[in-house]
């Protein structure tokens, strides 16, 4: 064995001593800083062998603890240092700097009773080469062997190779080879990451995730039955209620009542009081009404002691109830007093057919919380009421009468308090109001976006010139049941009410194809009331054709318009809804041809 080690000394100083000779001839004809050509994979690994830095064939078989355990521990390597000779040659040729020992960080601490494979090797058995090694100084520092970044002055640089890690020793007895490193965990290929944390998404992700349900537990579910009633109309929902407690339960939600006014007959709610049981249905019914959130509520034949019935059944409307609408009451000034100093949140009320109530009753009851009233076929309403509305309510933005007894003087109450608030005002079948009342409408309120003077008789083209010259902010103007308006008026509403989106010319009887070409110019117009116009003809409706910007017609009535002009109006796209009511010039056929190329119209027959 001892025969054995010496000759791999003795063949490693032979290698020694030709590059020796070798390099220095080539480093006297070449610069000092030549690159040196690459070494081969074959060359470097069998001066490993020579060296002693190849690993033993039974490496492979150790565990990974016990590879870095002798990692750890320090090699006896006979004082050669690991590395390729043509490195060692190059360290012993760097003498004016600090000599750089190849190997790893093993030669700090040398065995010297142990070489390569285990053989004992006794200190004086190795001659020649290895007497150079041990003469150099032993650097503790980590070589740089594997670094490109290392330099030596006044010696070339020699190829970087990477680093080689010992193959496991193949299990037929193979020599090991340079694989990748084992691991005890998934291979290199597979990219592992530590084990994730719930995050907020994927927590409502998997909220969402619910196991399936059966039929009967569906129809029990809160929030698929509030998708499922929205696709019923109010008269549907209120029958679906009375399934069972639960879809009650559902549909007595607000959301589901906004669009409905409740109306109390108070007539048959008198009824209710003849026995207990019948008190208690009242009471039942008047927590459905509080249970469905409804903020307006219309009191139907109701009188004196209907509404102190209604005060005290409903505590929950002081606070609740925006909107008061009576209609065909008997109610006094006693009762409207008191209505009003109940509800304290009420900001709209409409009295409709209320004979009994005079004006003291309106200058005792009225707020000026209110800012929409509605004062329509009250007997008694006259002038001196108009005075009191407009002294008591200086926040009113929507004034809307219908009196038969209200004259000019009546307009003549509104002053500059109203003007900032005032924006709609519809005066309905006052037939006493003349082109006077228009101009103090005119004055005191120029602010107004929305006016209505339908059945107003006495209104001629000079009032509704006076409109269209200082109310310029109109975008909504009805005239119908005039019959004293002519096309001129047509013409002054076409020059100067530019902004005005919505006319309404029914029953003007005078007005003819002429006035219809002025109101064609109107860029704005988006709605278009001709009912029962009989002097317009087919061409008119020519004329009208040419407004793109039209959504709404109706010519209903119109006894002049033929087939053949009805069937134009298919050039305007955009319509949305048409109105043919009683007249003579539409057939089936039409209605159908009409249909088929207004898909989006709305064609009322």
């Amino acid at each position: 064995m001892s025969h054995g080690a010496g000759g791999v000394v003795e063949r490693a100083s032979k290698e020694l001593s030709r590059r020796f000779t070798s390099f220095a001839a080539r480093t006297r004809r070449t610069a000092k800083h030549e690159k040196l050509e690459d070494i081969t994979e074959n060359t470097v690994e069998q001066s490993d062998q020579l060296n002693g830095n190849a690993e033993p064939a039974n490496w492979g078989d150790e565990t990974l603890g016990e590879r870095e355990t002798k990692t750890k521990e320090p090699k006896a390597t006979m004082g050669i240092t690991r590395g390729t000779v043509m490195d060692k040659v190059t360290n012993i040729f760097s003498s004016h700097s600090e000599p750089t020992i190849m190997g790893n960080q093993a030669n700090k601490e040398k065995d010297k009773d142990k070489d390569i494979n285990g053989i004992n090797i006794p200190k004086g058995a190795v001659a020649n080469g290895r007497a150079k090694f041990e003469s150099q100084k032993i650097s503790p520092e980590k070589p740089l062997r594997f670094f490109g970044s290392r330099s030596r002055p006044s010696t070339p640089l020699l190829p970087v190779k990477a680093p080689k890690v010992p193959a496991p020793a193949d299990p037929s007895g193979g020599t090991p080879g340079p694989v990748k490193k084992k691991s005890n965990s998934i291979p290199s290929a597979v990219v592992t990451s530590p084990e994730i944390s719930p995050t907020p998404k994927n927590e409502n992700l998997m909220r969402k995730v619910k196991r399936f349900v059966l039929w009967e537990e569906m129809w029990q579910e809160y929030q698929f039955l509030v998708f499922f009633f929205k696709f019923f109309n109010m008269d549907e929902r209120v029958t679906l209620a009375q399934v069972c407690q639960r879809w009650r339960e559902v549909l007595y939600q607000p959301p589901f009542w906004r669009a409905v006014r409740p109306v109390l007959h108070c007539r048959d709610l008198r009824l209710w009081n003849s026995s207990e049981e019948w008190r208690e249905n009242k009471r039942s019914f008047y927590l459905s009404i509080k249970l469905r959130g409804y903020d307006n509520i219309c009191l139907l034949n109701a009188n004196d002691a209907d509404v102190f019935d209604f005060i005290q059944n409903y505590p929950h409307g002081a606070k609740h109830i925006h909107t008061l609408s009576l209609r065909c009451c008997n109610l006094t000034d006693r009762g409207l007093e008191a209505l009003m100093e109940f509800l304290q949140s009420l900001y709209s009320l409409e009295i409709n057919g209320c004979n009994e109530i005079t004006e003291q009753g309106l200058w005792s009851s009225l707020h000026p919380r209110l800012v929409s009233l509605t004062v329509t076929d009250c007997i008694n309403v006259a002038d001196e009421c108009i005075c009191a509305i407009t002294q008591l309510l200086p926040a009113l933005y929507e004034f809307n009468l219908q009196a038969y007894h209200v004259t000019d003087s009546a307009l003549s109450y509104f002053s500059p308090k109203q003007t900032g608030t005032m924006n709609v005002m519809r005066l309905q079948s006052c037939w006493e109001i003349t082109n006077h009342g228009l101009v103090n409408i005119v004055h005191s309120l120029p602010n107004l976006t929305v006016l209505s003077l339908s059945g107003c008789s006495k209104i001629t083209d000079d009032g509704i010139e006076l409109i269209a010259e200082n109310l310029r902010k109109l975008v909504s103007l009805d005239v119908s049941w005039c019959p004293r308006i002519t096309d001129a008026a047509l013409e002054y509403i076409a020059c100067d009410l530019t902004h005005l989106e919505e006319l309404t010319l029914d029953r003007c009887v005078h007005i003819s194809d002429i006035g219809v070409g002025y109101i064609s110019t109107m860029l704005a117009l988006s709605s278009l009331f001709l009912r029962w116009c009989s002097q317009i003809r087919d061409f008119g409706l020519q004329h009208i054709c040419g407004m793109r910007n039209l959504h709404i017609l109706s010519v209903a009535g119109c006894s002049q318009l033929t087939s053949s002009g009805l069937s134009n109006l298919i050039q305007l796209r955009q319509l949305e809804e048409l109105e043919l009511t009683n007249c003579p010039g539409s057939s089936k056929e039409l209605i159908g041809y009409l249909r088929d190329n207004l898909q989006k119209c709305l064609v009322v027959e």
